[in-house]
């Protein structure tokens, strides 16, 4: 009769159970040359029975159901499978003799045996693992209420012991590199990939020495371990082993993880069109873009919609803005006026950053507030006096609280000088439409662009036969100055 034999050990460290396959093949080996069986295949496997998907597992179930053998060699019944449902195929196989032996060391089992004798030996295996996965999880429970970590060291700690007491210690190699990566990242300028190649330059190795990887630096950016909380199965407990940074760190590091205050660089792009997204199309609504062709900037509809003809008429930069200055030179406004709406509005401006920055000091403070109540909660946790459920969810709440709080007073930031720069910007560029003193055509496209989005919204062009129309519409408050200038409209523009 043919067969094949099945070995398991449960764990796939490579230092752990290997003697336990070799002794189950010599063993299934000699059965095999007892019962005069012929191997046609041996299969290994590293990995628990307790759970379904086994690979190798279901290849052996393949090769029975094409009639590759006929007897299954393995050392205990227990080996094929812990769990019901790999247990319930076999068995179900078994009596219908599409196995026609299960050979073990202790005992051999037919197709012709009772049911109930294979049910119980498929029920034993499954609670023996139940009852190990009790005491494991039991046992781990037990160590993180006495501070201890159950697991292998996370990078930048080690296993260690000190008589017969098992305890963690710092790597010494690796630590430095770990902390060095939480300061970098704090900062909200470093990518992880680039914290990755920083500390690899510097010599920062795994402890198989290899380069350590942009994930793993990820990982070890969320782990709680290194403020001195272990994190296991959602809850926390206090660590005994020496924290690797400061709570105050990781929170930095969490804050710039989910986004909040969050260093915002932008980079500076370079124009080259003065009048791009200015307009929309007077026909679709779509925006007005701008190309090159020859160093030569042409103006069209993009015509998103897909239902304008105006994307193949193209209007020369040259031309378009002869044509915007032309409408632009009819707000005809003395300087009288021109600086009447400039005081008006510096003064409104300045009453709503008294209140703005009034605002910001109170937020200011609950946001302090909040951040130290955050740091007491952490060292009751640290000191016992408080649970861990109790932790998680107080913790959960101030971090909201916090991230809101820190979302108002970016909305209550006031950047004085640059909303200053734009009060000077626009009157410059009222003054120039009069006197002509600083040309329009003679401004840089950066100061073009700037100047006619602070002037302009939702201002429309068409180009019709050779014709260009212009609508401009302007903003608050120079629709007031462009209303101002063909009519008397002083009273309008003075303060309440």
């Amino acid at each position: 009769m043919k067969a094949i034999i099945y070995v398991r050990k449960s764990t796939d460290t490579e230092d752990k159970q290997l003697l336990s396959l070799e002794a189950q093949k010599d063993e299934m080996l000699a059965l095999a040359e007892k019962y005069d069986l012929e191997i046609v295949a041996t299969y290994e496997e590293s990995q628990s029975a307790y759970k379904t998907g086994r690979p190798v597992f279901n290849q052996v179930v393949k090769d029975f159901e094409k009639g590759k053998a006929e007897v299954l060699l393995v050392w205990k019944f227990n080996r094929i499978a812990r769990n019901l449902e790999d247990g319930g195929k076999i068995a179900h196989m078994l009596q219908n003799e599409i196995i026609k032996e299960i050979r073990t060391y202790e005992r051999v089992y037919l197709p012709s045996d009772h049911a109930v004798l294979i049910a119980v030996e498929l029920g034993s295996a499954n609670q023996d693992s139940r009852n190990i996965s009790v005491d494991v999880k039991r046992g781990n429970r037990k160590k993180l209420n006495n501070g201890e970590w159950p697991n292998k060291a996370p990078l930048g700690y080690i296993n260690a012991t000190e008589g017969s007491q098992k305890i963690m210690k710092l790597d010494k190699a690796r630590a430095p590199y770990i902390k060095k990566a939480f300061e970098m990242y704090s900062t909200g300028n470093h990518s992880v990939k680039e914290i990755a190649q920083t500390l690899e330059t510097r010599g920062f190795k795994s402890r198989r020495n290899k380069p350590v990887s942009a994930s793993m630096i990820h990982n070890a950016l969320q782990k709680n371990f290194y403020h001195g909380v272990m994190q296991w199965a959602g809850e926390f407990y206090k660590g005994n082993h020496k924290p690797l940074i400061s709570q105050k760190l990781f929170q930095k590091c969490e804050e710039v993880r989910l986004g909040y205050n969050k260093p915002k660089q932008q980079k500076e792009k370079k124009l080259h069109f003065s009048m791009r997204g200015v307009f929309k199309c007077e026909l679709c609504g779509c925006k007005i873009t701008a190309e090159k062709q020859k160093d030569i900037s042409y103006y069209h509809c993009t015509n998103g919609k897909g239902i304008c003809d105006q994307k193949k008429k193209f209007m020369r930069e040259d031309i378009l803005e002869e044509a915007l200055i032309e409408k632009l030179k009819e707000n005809k406004i003395s300087d009288t006026l021109i600086e009447l709406l400039y005081d008006a509005s510096l003064e409104r401006f300045h009453n709503e950053n008294l209140t703005k920055k009034s605002n910001k000091k109170r937020l200011q403070a609950e946001l302090e507030a909040l951040k130290e109540k955050e740091s007491l909660l952490t060292d009751k946790l640290l000191e016992g006096i408080l649970s861990n459920d109790i932790y998680t969810k107080k913790s959960k709440e101030l971090k909201l609280n916090i991230f809101e709080k820190e979302r108002q007073v970016d909305t209550n930031e006031v950047n004085i000088e640059k909303e200053l720069s734009t009060f000077e910007l626009t009157k410059t560029v009222f003054k120039s439409f009069n006197f002509n003193d600083i040309s329009f055509s003679e401004m840089k496209t950066e100061e073009k662009y700037k100047t006619l989005n602070n002037l302009l919204s939702n201002s429309t062009l068409k180009n019709e036969n050779g014709s260009k129309t212009l609508i401009l519409q302007y903003k608050k408050p120079f629709n007031i100055v462009s209303r101002a200038s063909h009519k008397d409209m002083c009273p309008e523009l003075l303060p309440d």
